[in-house]
C-alpha cells in the first residue's frame, strides 16, 4: 500500500493508541502499537514510517518506543469527529 493512500480508520487507531485515558500522549513500544492499530506488521511499518513523515509520531530510543507529537494530538481530534459525522459513531 503507498504511503499516500492511508486508511483514516487505520490512522485514527494508531493515534488513539498513543494518547493515555487523561488525553495525553503516552509512549508505546511497536510491538503495542502493532497490536493497539490490530495490522500485521508489513501495514504496520508502512504506517508507522508514513506517520513519522508526517511529524504525527516520533520514535525513540532503543528499543524504539512511538510517542504522539501535538500535532499529532490535534489531526487525532479531528479525525475522531470527522468519522464520528460520517459512520454515526466515535468507535474506530
Amino acid at each position: 500500500m503507498p504511503s499516500d493512500r492511508l486508511d483514516l480508520r487505520v490512522v485514527a487507531r494508531f493515534l488513539d493508541a498513543l494518547v493515555g485515558p487523561d488525553g495525553a500522549g503516552r509512549p508505546l513500544s511497536r510491538s503495542r502499537l502493532q497490536l493497539a492499530a490490530r495490522v500485521n506488521y508489513d501495514i504496520y511499518r508502512t504506517y508507522e514510517a508514513a506517520l513519522a513523515q508526517r511529524g504525527l509520531l516520533t520514535l525513540d530510543g532503543e528499543p524504539a518506543t512511538a510517542t504522539i507529537t501535538a500535532r499529532g494530538l490535534e489531526v487525532r481530534q479531528r479525525l475522531l469527529r470527522l468519522l464520528a459525522d460520517v459512520l454515526g459513531s466515535g468507535s474506530l
